[in-house]
Parts: structure tokens; sequence; C-alpha cells
């Protein structure tokens, strides 16, 4: 396994997006997360539009709590970090000459 990711970076920076999507979607279905609990789904694209640094809800705001909050806004940073990362892979992998 670590072979794989040590030829593929880039399978490195996915497959670390994703774990951070399921991550995110579980700690969303937490009940210290939203005042009134929210569904798999809600949770599941939730977790992946922060990721994605956009940081879409599909329930109102006001419902999260402060660690629910706070979960988003780390999840839209650790995105920002992902984006970045995978920029400068295909940046370096192009511009060789």
């Amino acid at each position: 396994m670590r072979f794989i990711f040590a030829r593929h970076t880039s399978l490195l920076v996915i497959f670390s997006l994703i774990a951070f999507i399921l991550l995110g979607t579980l700690l969303f279905l937490l009940p210290q997360s939203t005042i009134n609990g929210c569904s798999f789904i809600d949770a599941l694209f939730t977790a992946t539009s922060a990721i994605c640094s956009i940081g879409i809800l599909t329930f109102p705001f006001t419902t999260l709590t402060a660690f629910g909050k706070l979960l988003l806004l780390i999840l839209i940073q650790i995105g920002g970090i992902g984006i970045v990362t995978l920029f400068m892979i295909l940046t370096s992998l192009f511009s060789q000459v």
C-alpha cells in the first residue's frame, strides 16, 4: 500500500479527501454537531461540500452547534489545502521539460 502511494501521489490526495469526507460525515451525525440532528444524506452532502471549499448546507446554519460550526470550518480548510496540493502536483507533472 505504501508503495502505491509513493508512486502515485495523486492517489494519496484523492483517498485523503475521501477519508476526510467520511470522517466529516460521521462527525456531523453526532448529536453534538446539530441541535435537531441531521440525516445521513445531509451530513454526507455537508461534509462533501465543505471539503470542496463551498460549504453549502441543506439545513439552516443556525441549527449547527459551536462544534458543528467549527467542524464545518475545519473541513473547508482541509479541502482548500487538498486543492492547493493537487494543483501543485499537477503543475509539477506537466511543467517537467
